[in-house]
């Protein structure tokens, strides 16, 4: 037998409501050689009759039931048992638009691409908006500049952070071991993806929002957080040990340190630049030991020469950057918080 082309991945946690519309999204979907994989995580409500009855209807439908073990594991207990050529992650309570897995997969044979990248409508009782701004590229990972993910990336939303808008190619997600993180309770696309990129030679961007997003009250992106520093600490932690277990090449391992530097403003942002949760956030962090040296190499190693020339800091610009970044090698927080960290 002929292995599917694609593989959709969906983790079902109590979403009895909106299972039906997520489901039968995928079941009309105009690519048929699919593989559809229900990961019942542990749920209490009547989502595990659901599943039971689509397994039953249609023979392209597996499922598998566990215990709870939250979004990651439930993605993870799909990707070992993944027999599609290509991935796609489907949240049990969204929906796809019915070409979604046919157009991406032709874009992913047609260029050559290890990952295709969509659009995504967010909907909810106010209305719709797109999520990201693509801009129908190819980008060439070979030489894929971490250091920049942020401003030229990010910002400018012209690559995803969400692993729902994405459709990879299986063989690498295998080769390379990649799985979410089961220590994250949030973001867990966010390291899963970085991984991916290091790993990738290409991924190409389509504008058209395929993925339709339902945002309701209480889902895990509408719990306000307060531990930023924390989370993205280990996001680049997992990111940093991945980049160190093969054979990625210097270019990839030196650009550590100046991402984790964009890392740590983020947080501050997102900590509503407070001086005493940036200096509490930059004392949490350390205690991991891994913060100091990175550092350490911003502030006196080509690490730092390279995130200056990425990001045109020059002279004075240049000399205090790298000030700041001896200040919190050495503990300095306060002074690091409130010259750089803060409003």
């Amino acid at each position: 037998m002929n292995k599917p082309k694609v593989s959709v991945i969906v983790p079902i946690y109590n979403v009895e409501p909106y299972l039906q519309r997520c489901v039968n999204s995928i079941l009309c979907q105009t690519l048929g050689d699919i593989e559809i994989i229900l990961v019942d995580d542990g749920s209490t409500d009547n989502s595990s009759s659901l599943c039971d009855d689509y397994a039953k209807a249609d023979s392209r439908v597996t499922l598998i039931r566990q215990k709870n073990a939250g979004l990651s594991g439930a993605r993870n207990a799909g990707l070992d048992i993944i027999t599609g050529e290509f991935v796609s992650f489907i949240d049990g309570d969204d929906a796809v638009l019915p070409d979604m897995l046919e157009t991406t997969l032709d874009e992913a044979l047609r260029c050559n691409a290890d990952a295709v990248m969509c659009n995504i409508e967010i909907i909810d009782d106010k209305g719709s908006l797109l999520l990201y701004a693509p801009q129908n590229e190819r980008i060439d990972l070979a030489h894929f500049d971490f250091s920049l993910y942020f401003n030229d990336y990010i910002s400018k939303k012209r690559l995803g952070y969400n692993v729902c808008c994405m459709l990879y190619r299986a063989s690498i997600l295998n080769d390379r071991k990649l799985r979410f993180s089961t220590k994250m309770s949030f973001a867990e696309d966010i390291p899963f993806n970085l991984c991916f990129l290091a790993a990738a030679k290409s991924i190409k961007t389509l504008d058209k929002p395929f993925y339709l997003y339902y945002r309701r009250p209480g889902s895990l992106t509408t719990v306000p957080r307060t531990d930023y520093f924390e989370k993205y600490s280990l996001m680049m932690k997992i990111f940093f040990d991945f980049v160190k277990s093969g054979d990625y090449g210097e270019y990839i391992v030196k650009q550590v340190p100046g991402f984790l530097w964009d890392w740590l403003i983020r947080a501050a942002g997102d900590s509503k630049n407070d001086v005493n949760n940036i200096i509490a956030g930059f004392e949490k962090i350390n205690e991991k030991s891994f913060l100091r040296k990175q550092m350490l190499t911003l502030a006196f190693g080509q690490a730092g020469r390279n995130y200056c020339k990425a990001h045109h800091l020059k002279g004075k610009l240049n000399l205090h950057f790298k000030l700041m970044a001896f200040c919190v090698a050495t503990g300095q927080y306060k002074k690091a918080a409130k010259e750089y960290f803060s409003d």
